[in-house]
């Protein structure tokens, strides 16, 4: 099934930007007690869309231990991209560090809808949480 998404894919294949070639720094680190934001760029407007955030204990766990606040979409029309806002007001969330090395790893996985299409993966990785120094 071809997407909107398959030319502006190809793109970005060719230019050895997205997959492997965005490097682990794509979701940025938390630190425990304090507020944690992301900003995600699409090009293009992408009214009516939306995106879901979820981190869990667990790759198949049933229940995400964190649930970032979306906001957005909103497009730029000079520029041509859309924009959305992930929050999380509380990192005291995260389970306590257990074995004291002062960091942990959580999946997380951020899913979009194009409006009138279908729920895809967005962005998958893992969501670290820094011990407040």
């Amino acid at each position: 099934m071809k997407t909107s998404f398959d030319s502006w894919l190809s793109a970005l294949a060719e230019g050895r930007k997205g997959g492997d070639a965005l490097g682990d720094d794509v979701i940025p680190q938390g630190v425990r007690g304090l507020p944690w934001g992301m900003v995600i760029a699409l090009p293009g407007n992408w009214a009516g869309s939306t995106l879901v955030a979820s981190i869990s204990v667990a790759v198949d766990a049933a229940t995400p231990i964190a649930t970032p606040s979306v906001s957005g979409p909103s497009y730029d029309s000079v520029n041509d991209y859309t924009t959305w806002t992930l929050a999380i007001a509380d990192t005291t969330v995260f389970p306590a560090d257990a074995v004291g090395e002062g960091v942990q790893s959580f999946p997380m996985m951020i899913k979009f809808t194009p409006a009138g299409g279908t729920q895809m993966a967005l962005i998958g990785g893992a969501f670290t949480v820094l011990a407040k120094a």
